[in-house]
């Protein structure tokens, strides 16, 4: 394909907040960072040997599913603004742009490991909030 030459009508779709079914047995704090395990359930962002977890977004709401089987409650999770988070690996503005990964529900550091789901992208670091993270997933 050859560059363009004229303007481009491009279709976007918003992102904006989605919905997870939530692991059996598991409550996601309200702001907190939602990963979807390899079975499709939603779930705190963890840090766990092999980590095969995908980080989705911010939660909306708390989800309380401590008495549910899989997918018995819903999760909103909002996956297009920037949200401020722990700064735990003296993430600094050198980082932006970078790859950023969850070592918890409310950490974000910039190391990658096995241990770790890939967040998305260092979009600021703040002093006082924490670094500011824009989830690609």
């Amino acid at each position: 394909m050859a560059a363009l030459t004229k303007d481009r009508k491009t279709v976007t779709a918003f992102r904006g907040v989605r919905a997870f079914p939530v692991l059996a047995s598991t409550v996601i704090y309200e702001g907190s960072i939602v990963a979807v395990d390899a079975s499709g359930w939603a779930r705190p962002a963890r840090s766990v040997a092999s980590n095969t977890d995908r980080i989705v977004g911010r939660a909306e709401l708390r989800a309380d599913n401590s008495v549910g089987a899989n997918g018995a409650v819903y999760v909103s999770v909002r996956c297009d603004d920037v949200c401020f988070y722990v700064n735990g690996d003296s993430i600094t503005s050198a980082d932006v742009g970078k790859d950023c990964y969850a070592s918890d529900d409310q950490t974000i550091v910039k190391t990658s490991a096995a241990t770790v789901a890939r967040a998305g992208k260092v979009y600021t670091v703040d002093a006082t909030y924490g670094v500011g993270v824009v989830f690609d997933a």
